[in-house]
C-alpha cells in the first residue's frame, strides 16, 4: 500500500505525510462525484475500448475493480485510486463533493 501512496503523491505533487488512507465505504459521496466516479467506472468495465483492449479477449477474465482512498490533509480533497489489472484511473475530488458518513464512529 506504501507503493500506491507515494504513486498518488507523485502523480498529484502532493507531501507524502499528507496523504491518509480511508476507507472507501466510509465516505458519502455528493451526486455530482457519484457520477464522475459512476463514469470512470463504466469506462473502465466497457465492453468497447480503443484498439489496445483488443487483447484483453485473450487474457483471464477481471476480478473486478479495486479502489483506494486517500484524503489530503491541508486541502481535505479526496483522491480515489481504482485499478482492476489491465488499467488504473485516479479521481481527484474536491472536499465539498464528500464527507465521512454520519452512521459511523470513528475511532
Amino acid at each position: 500500500m506504501e507503493r500506491l501512496k507515494e504513486l498518488i503523491s507523485e502523480l498529484f505533487k502532493i507531501d507524502l505525510d499528507c496523504l491518509h488512507n480511508i476507507e472507501v465505504q466510509d465516505i458519502e459521496f455528493k451526486p455530482l462525484a457519484r457520477q464522475e466516479i459512476d463514469r470512470t467506472v463504466g469506462e473502465m468495465t466497457s465492453l468497447f475500448g480503443p484498439p489496445s483492449d483488443i487483447q484483453r479477449q485473450f487474457m483471464p477474465p477481471k476480478s473486478g475493480i479495486n479502489c483506494q482512498g486517500f484524503w489530503i490533509e491541508n486541502t481535505t480533497d479526496l483522491v480515489l485510486y481504482l485499478w482492476d489489472g489491465y488499467q488504473s484511473r485516479a479521481i481527484l475530488l474536491g472536499s465539498h463533493n464528500w464527507a465521512i458518513r454520519t452512521d459511523i464512529t470513528i475511532h
